[in-house]
């Protein structure tokens, strides 16, 4: 588990990418371990100023930002996982029967922006987090990808090699499932739209259906 995370800080020191902005795993080193699934956003949001390095130390103290931390949501510090987006992620785990503390989280890039479109090289951030994603999906050998935010985003890192889609019953807003190769894995997944402006926790039948590779 923590050797895991120990090379992966080694590469991304080797890269200079350990001191910029951003997060590594939203869970502890512990969730490096063989488990059902492995839940991956798109990069971290927000503008706090965190770095790699402070999210790879605070896993090995065992945090899991979706529960232990105090989010601020247009500044207003909210209480530990009582943000609106800590909460869908606690309900979105709970439709996939698997307990929050103990899933393995990322982001395809590690990197901190206000959202893709602001991010510079958000496809050569990916590119550089990639033999990350590798170590620790070697490790998990997840079952089951799950994914949220814009499918194109997750294509330019995870090679798609089926997927159905349905609406997300939000607008023009699509929910996906499917099969992938994703970091040399063969994995079933599934997509949602981005938890901060989508209601995972009102639309249980959008995520049983994305899901549905889970049970198979």
């Amino acid at each position: 588990m923590s050797d895991v995370l120990d090379n992966a800080e080694i590469y991304l020191s080797d890269i200079g990418l350990i001191n910029r902005p951003g997060a590594v795993l939203y869970s502890s080193d512990e969730t490096l371990t063989k488990g059902p699934v492995y839940l991956l956003g798109l990069n971290p949001g927000g503008s706090e100023s965190s770095t790699l390095q402070d999210s790879i130390d605070a896993s090995r103290r065992g945090n899991n930002a979706f529960l232990d931390e105090e989010w601020a949501p247009g500044g207003h510090i909210l209480p530990k996982g009582q943000s609106t987006m800590q909460r869908r992620i606690k309900a979105l785990c709970g439709e996939m029967g698997v307990a929050t503390r103990s899933t393995p989280a990322s982001n395809l890039a590690f990197t901190r922006s206000t959202g893709v479109a602001t991010h510079p090289g958000y496809r050569g951030a990916v590119k550089l987090c990639e033999p990350v994603h590798k170590m620790f999906i070697e490790a998990i050998e997840p079952l089951f990808l799950m994914t949220f935010g814009h499918i194109e985003h997750f294509a330019s890192g995870i090679e798609i090699i089926s997927q159905e889609s349905r609406s997300a019953d939000h607008g023009k807003w699509q929910a996906h499932r499917g099969e992938a190769s994703a970091f040399g894995f063969y994995v079933r997944f599934g997509n949602v739209p981005h938890l901060s402006v989508w209601g995972s926790d009102t639309r249980e039948d959008v995520v049983r259906w994305s899901i549905e590779g889970l049970r198979a």
